[in-house]
């Protein structure tokens, strides 16, 4: 199969929400990032965040609600950005993420009600903004205040071709954070596509000292590297390992 682009123009809105998202999706590549960012919610600082995704989770933020008080999510393709939009504005036909603020309670040991944690969710998304990554800033037309920290969950391989790119995508996307700032970002080690339906989509090839010597360009400290074997099928992702590198923005670049 050919491997497209995901963020080039393809409505696969519905694959993708069926694929890794619904309430019989493949779960792993929603919920290790939760976790992840459950056991990081403590050193996370601040109170503004941006959350470059790719595909349609909103179950990592619910791990860190409490943490925030002001999020923007930011997706490469133009269709994930209205479907969001609409579960943001809890539009009657929004794609249904209510499963996962159950799983996400009992996965945090968190006592609140499912319901009220996904609506305090909704209310700290204070935005949902397209993204490109071939201009400097990736935002425009919209220009943002930076922020108190990132996440990159399954977003940097995708738009990224090789090491070069990669590393100037990391640099735009630190760009957003305040010096002393926070970032986390979440990939597959050795990836070279994922599949929606019937048609494999596009992920740069990488491993660890990719992900290191581009936070390193980019003016970041790495304070601690996770990484699992991947238990996700080869028919939906072909990783070996999936990673979280927590780092902090010491410098502009």
């Amino acid at each position: 199969m050919e491997k497209a682009l995901y963020h080039e123009g393809h409505d696969h809105t519905e694959l993708c929400y069926k694929s890794f998202f619904s309430r019989d999706a493949e779960t792993e590549i929603v919920l290790y990032p939760a976790e992840r960012l459950h056991h990081l919610s403590g050193l996370m600082k601040g109170s503004s965040l941006i959350d470059f995704s790719t595909g349609l989770g909103i179950a990592h933020l619910l791990a860190i609600s409490d943490s925030f008080q002001e999020i923007t999510l930011l997706n490469a393709n133009e269709n994930y950005v209205v479907e969001l939009e609409k579960w943001r504005q809890n539009h009657t036909d929004s794609l249904d993420f209510s499963h996962w603020a159950p799983t996400i309670c009992d996965l945090t040991v968190n006592r609140e009600e499912p319901q009220k944690l996904e609506e305090k969710l909704r209310k700290k998304v204070n935005r949902v903004l397209h993204c490109d990554f071939t201009k400097e800033n990736v935002t425009e037309p919209h220009v943002l205040p930076k922020v108190d920290c990132g996440l990159c969950i399954w977003s940097l391989g995708p738009i990224s071709t090789d090491q070069a790119s990669y590393t100037e995508n990391m640099r735009k996307m630190v760009s957003l954070l305040k010096v002393g700032g926070h970032l986390v970002v979440f990939g597959g080690f050795n990836a070279s596509y994922f599949v929606l339906g019937d048609k494999k989509y596009h992920t740069f090839m990488y491993d660890e000292n990719t992900v290191r010597t581009a936070m390193a360009a980019a003016g970041c400290s790495i304070i601690s590297f996770h990484y699992d074997e991947s238990k996700t099928p080869d028919h939906k992702l072909d990783s070996t390992h999936m990673f979280c590198a927590f780092a902090i923005k010491e410098r502009e670049v």
